[in-house]
């Protein structure tokens, strides 16, 4: 039973040191963007600046995982398309 406990007390410790350490590495991540995207809004107003910053960090961000998502429809469609075509042989 405490052994029980103890082993529970254990994996919540390291699921929450792992986020925190995610936590920090965002927060590092943040900055280091930031310092690379100053250039788009030091000379600009700081709204619109901001703005465009946020805008392109989005696009950075979206991308891949569109890519992605339409990979797996076209994949998705294939087997169907496939599957079906098939059936139809068989028939």
């Amino acid at each position: 039973m405490i052994e029980d406990v103890l082993g529970e007390i254990k994996k919540q410790m390291l699921t929450l040191m792992t986020a925190a350490f995610g936590f920090v590495a965002a927060l590092v991540w943040k900055d280091a963007i930031s310092a690379w995207l100053a250039p788009l809004y030091t000379g600009a107003d700081d709204a619109v600046g901001l703005t465009v910053a946020a805008a392109v960090v989005t696009v950075m961000e979206t991308a891949p995982k569109r890519a992605v998502r339409i990979k797996r429809k076209d994949t998705v469609w294939r087997r169907n398309v496939l599957t079906s075509k098939h059936r139809r042989h068989e028939c």
